[in-house]
């Protein structure tokens, strides 16, 4: 009510007409947020498969933390969510690709870093053929 009260008194009349309509979205909270880097990592997962890379990636809840702390602005909502783990965890992995290929990829924040750190897990994935 606040918002539509508020674009009624902001905006002239010749400028509402041209709206259809007004969506007011809440804000996400920390589990909207989890999900949505959750998505992502399997977004990133499948990427690397369509690239003839299987790789699984383990990511800590620091790490999901750091990410959403990083990607997260409340009056921009979760666009730069993409961009961070882009930067940050698939872009490195890219560079390491054949290493990975059939791991699995531990990412977890060590004490005293500015950004995750990577481990390859023991034991292989079975390859898709």
């Amino acid at each position: 009510d606040i918002v539509i009260k508020a674009f009624k008194e902001g905006f002239p009349p010749e400028y509402r007409g041209r709206i259809n309509n007004l969506i007011v979205f809440n804000p996400l909270d920390q589990d909207d947020l989890e999900k949505i880097v959750g998505i992502k990592i399997k977004d990133a997962e499948d990427e690397f498969e369509e690239n003839d890379v299987n790789v699984r990636l383990q990511i800590s809840n620091n790490v999901v933390k750091w990410l959403i702390d990083k990607g997260y602005n409340p009056s921009e909502g979760a666009r730069q969510l993409d961009k961070v783990i882009t930067s940050t965890i698939k872009d490195p992995l890219n560079m390491v690709a054949d290493k990975i290929h059939g791991r699995i990829v531990s990412v977890d924040m060590e004490l005293g870093n500015e950004k995750p750190a990577f481990y390859l897990v023991e034991g292989e994935l079975p390859i898709a053929s």
